[in-house]
Parts: structure tokens; C-alpha cells; sequence
């Protein structure tokens, strides 16, 4: 009965060191896991109200707009 629990103590340190070793190693390539992104603000479209990352609307002066066929159409009055 004792080997029977030192074999599985035995088995759980063994499982815990090569868990521990995957995310050292992970840590140290600099792997990005979900959470990890950086956040992007986001901007209403002048036209539709529409919410865009900033990185993918486009400007005209002040405003923003979700897409080109939007900025020509220009912004609506609430």
C-alpha cells in the first residue's frame, strides 16, 4: 500500500516539473496567450455609430468614419 502511494506522489511531482518546464520555456520565447493583447480603443463611425477599432477607422478632420463608402457620404444629424 505505501509503494502504491509513493508511486502516485512519484507520478504527480513528475507531471507538476514538466508543467512547470512547458511554461518556463513559453515565458521565455515570450509566447502572447489570450489576455495577453494589447486593448485597442474604440471609435463611433460619424455616419452609422457603428463602433471600429482606431486602428482601422478612417479620419477626415475631426471625424471618424467605419469605411470609405461612409466618409464620402459624410455624418448624419441625430
Amino acid at each position: 500500500m505505501s509503494r502504491l502511494l509513493l508511486i502516485l506522489i512519484f507520478g504527480v511531482l513528475v507531471f507538476l516539473a514538466i508543467r512547470a518546464l512547458r511554461r518556463f520555456k513559453s515565458y521565455q520565447r515570450g509566447d502572447k496567450r489570450i489576455g495577453d493583447a494589447q486593448e485597442d480603443s474604440f471609435v463611433a463611425c460619424a455616419h452609422c455609430g457603428i463602433h471600429v477599432p482606431q486602428r482601422d477607422a478612417i479620419r477626415s478632420g475631426p471625424l471618424v468614419f467605419c469605411s470609405e463608402a461612409h466618409r464620402k457620404l459624410g455624418k448624419t444629424d441625430p
